[in-house]
């Protein structure tokens, strides 16, 4: 599992070893996709092939409280914002 880490992704993103971290848009499964969203952000994990699981989105990648979804990831990053980055287990 991952340990909670920070209070947002703003605030865990420089806590994040840089050998671990990825900006790109190449991602890889199992990694954490981290979103600007206002100033609390958003967490989801990257599944590979495009899809994300996630928390509060629908099927469509939709904001959707308490739902858990997999969704694109294209369709999270309408909902949750911006990619801050993602970091590799």
């Amino acid at each position: 599992g991952y340990p909670h880490i920070g209070r947002n992704p703003h605030a865990l993103w420089p806590q994040i070893s840089t050998a671990k971290r990825g900006m790109g848009r190449t991602v890889v499964p199992g990694a954490v996709l981290l979103f600007r969203n206002s100033n609390i952000g958003h967490a989801a994990v990257y599944l590979g092939g495009g899809l994300t699981l996630s928390t509060d989105m629908d099927a469509n990648g939709n904001y959707t409280v308490g739902k858990w979804s997999i969704a694109p990831s294209d369709a999270c990053e309408r909902s949750f914002g911006t990619l801050l980055g993602w970091y590799a287990p």
